[in-house]
């Protein structure tokens, strides 16, 4: 089950019920993503395509980063109250070859 919250309210905004051997990336298939939204995710939903759209629906998102990642980083936010344990806050640009290309 693919659950998508809004911590707005209390009922989910999305659901999506698979069996087993549906990987979680694909997911983001079926989603559709709107501006000023923040998605959040793990490390599972690292596909680069489906970045790319919540990209351009002006969305933002958070995941964890493989690491062996290509990457640099463009903007950094320095802002960071170490009480939350937030190691960095980074604007990126990806590099990889897989990656130029979107």
């Amino acid at each position: 089950m693919h659950v998508l919250l809004d911590l707005r309210g209390s009922i989910p905004a999305f659901i999506h019920i698979t069996d087993g051997k549906w990987h979680d990336s694909n997911v983001l298939d079926v989603m559709q993503f709107f501006p000023n939204e923040i998605y959040v995710m793990d490390r599972a939903y690292v596909d680069f395509e489906a970045l790319f759209r919540i990209s351009q629906a002006g969305a933002f998102f958070v995941t964890h980063a493989k690491g062996n990642l290509k990457y640099e980083v463009v903007e950094t936010n320095g802002n960071i109250n170490e009480e939350t344990r937030l190691r960095g806050d980074f604007a990126i640009c990806l590099t990889g070859l897989k990656t130029k290309s979107l």
